[in-house]
């Protein structure tokens, strides 16, 4: 498993008892303090749409696309990366549906460079990948610096975030 944007680790740390995982992210500093946390993993310094691993099981990427300068040519390299029948998570907010505007407006994060609605993420996805479901997220920053997700299926028309299960044909 890759998890790409894997800043500390804390998410290699709870795949690792079900994967051989590596993370991947753009900052050395953070990168270094990852791999102390968890030196069953493997970890690299990276940034989409370079990707150094072939032939993968699982791609997560959460909280990353928004981030990129293109996020075709992003979901393009995860697809190259994954095996045939593998499988990809991503997790993206989304600034459309009743609380859009209030999306959008909370949002001060200069490196989010793309504000997009559910439909453009679920369609660019589909254009390299089959779509196998995707939820909605209420996400609540915990202490600056992690977020607790919350899924609604049942709401993810109102959600601020989406994941998206993807699987390579």
């Amino acid at each position: 498993m890759l998890d790409i944007g894997c800043s500390y680790g804390l998410f290699v740390q709870e795949a690792i008892a079900f994967f051989e995982c590596t993370g991947m992210d753009i900052n050395p500093e953070i990168i270094a303090l990852a791999a102390d946390k968890t030196p069953m993993a493997t970890f690299m310094v990276g940034a989409l749409p370079i990707i150094p691993c072939h032939n993968l099981d699982v791609i997560t990427a959460l909280d990353v696309l928004e981030h990129v300068s293109d996020p075709s040519s992003a979901l393009a390299a995860m697809r190259t990366a994954l095996r045939p029948g593998g499988i990809a998570l991503i997790v993206v907010p989304v600034y459309d549906g009743p609380l859009g505007w209030l999306a959008n407006f909370l949002d001060h994060d200069p490196t989010h460079l793309h504000k997009k609605s559910r439909s453009y993420w679920l369609e660019t996805a589909n254009r390299y990948f089959e779509v196998i479901e995707w939820k909605g997220f209420m996400r609540k920053l915990l202490f600056g610096r992690w977020y607790l997700h919350l899924p609604m299926a049942r709401f993810r028309a109102l959600a601020p975030a989406i994941a998206i299960i993807l699987k390579r044909q």
